[in-house]
């Protein structure tokens, strides 16, 4: 498997702007099978233990927002891919199908299904409001 060009501009655009609410990759190097990625060490979350879920739900929120200011979208949001970072604060992970410009709409179905926006679900065109819906669906799943 390569890395597209796609990924390795979601990874530096990540490096380079050290947000708070997404995992930091603190290096990366293109190799012929992949990508050698060093980031952030961080631990698993596990929502339904979280005692403040309205905060938890908060910081998920900024982690998605931070990804749309980079100029991204998720595409397969689910609590899986949040994690605890190394300060404390919930951090989005997983990059590895990320769309890039906001305004380019998109066909194809990706994600996980119990989060995937309608629009997702009956491949119409969609961009990153698909990440709304699916936030909303974990927050309503967390509360």
């Amino acid at each position: 498997m390569t890395i597209s060009d796609h990924e390795q501009k979601i990874l530096q655009a990540i490096r380079e702007k050290k947000c708070q609410h997404i995992i930091q990759v603190h290096a990366f190097e293109k190799q012929k099978d992949g990508i050698f990625t060093i980031m952030e060490l961080a631990k698993s979350l596990d929502l339904n233990q979280m005692y403040d879920k309205i905060g938890a739900c908060l910081q998920m929120a900024k982690g998605v927002s931070e990804l749309e200011q980079l100029g991204f979208f998720h595409r397969d949001l689910k609590p899986d891919n949040f994690v605890i970072g190394e300060d404390g604060k919930i951090k989005l992970i997983d990059f590895g199908i990320k769309k890039q410009n906001l305004t380019q709409t998109n066909t194809a179905a990706i994600g996980t299904f119990l989060y995937m926006a309608p629009d997702m679900i009956i491949s119409t065109n969609y961009d990153s409001s698909v990440d709304i819906w699916s936030s909303g669906v974990i927050f309503y799943e967390v509360q």
